[in-house]
């Protein structure tokens, strides 16, 4: 009898523990993507071409500018041509991390030993330089999230932007959360938005790419009525800001 229940007791203990190596092993994958080959050589030859212009010329003289609309209408056409190749054999996998840091100049490390203020100053900076640069690209998705952050600002609304900022603000180990409210108390529409801790640890929300930690708060955010945040994809809860 006392056999028979220590049997029991070794399966159940070898299934839990079976469990917890699974789980252990898939969070040890990194989340990531699929990706053209051409696709990620045409990315980082367009973050060195930024990188020279941005150290060139100041963002307010080069959005005043048109004599170097030549090269960004090449650059989008040399996009969409990418975009539409679907050989799947000419692809590699890539991780979110690296995605990351090749259009936002920002890793993991980084993020670490810096405030949130400075990580989300940071993407945002990026994310304006990187739209100048893409002007003239026209397509609705990439295919990729984090890589449809640095398109042409109308293709982003407030919800997709707040859940890609939210993403990668994660990636980057900056605890962020997606919230929205169904409706304002003085618009009849609804709205999202993040939220994620300033230096000291107060919770702030923020409206990406064009605002930090409650940089819009006074204007904007203050207005809402009731606050939804979403945890998780299949998690919805309810927080009442006031």
């Amino acid at each position: 009898m006392l056999k028979r229940f220590l049997t029991v007791v070794f399966i159940v203990w070898s299934l839990f523990l079976l469990q917890d190596c699974q789980i252990a092993v898939k969070n040890s994958i990194p989340e990531g993507q699929m990706y053209s080959v051409k696709s990620i050589a045409f990315l980082k030859d367009c973050a060195e071409i930024k990188k020279d212009l941005f150290s060139q010329y100041d963002y307010a003289y080069l959005l005043k500018t048109n004599h170097l609309d030549s090269l960004r209408i090449r650059l989008a056409n040399d996009f969409m041509s990418i975009t539409r190749e679907t050989i799947k054999q000419d692809s590699v996998y890539v991780p979110n991390l690296q995605m990351i840091e090749l259009l936002f100049a920002i890793n993991k490390g980084v993020a670490a030993k810096q405030n949130h203020e400075s990580t989300i100053e940071k993407i945002e900076t990026n994310i304006k330089e990187w739209r100048w640069l893409l002007k003239y690209i026209s397509i609705e998705s990439s295919g990729s999230v984090i890589l449809d952050m640095v398109l042409p600002k109308h293709k982003n609304d407030c919800e997709y932007m707040s859940r890609a900022m939210a993403t990668v603000l994660n990636e980057l180990g900056v605890i962020t959360f997606c919230e929205y409210t169904p409706l304002w108390q003085d618009r009849a529409r609804s709205h999202f938005w993040c939220a994620a801790t300033d230096s000291l640890g107060v919770w702030q929300p923020f409206t990406p790419p064009d605002n930090n930690l409650r940089e819009d708060w006074d204007s904007d955010l203050k207005y809402v009525g009731k606050v939804y945040r979403l945890e998780s994809k299949n998690n919805l809860s309810i927080l009442l800001m006031r």
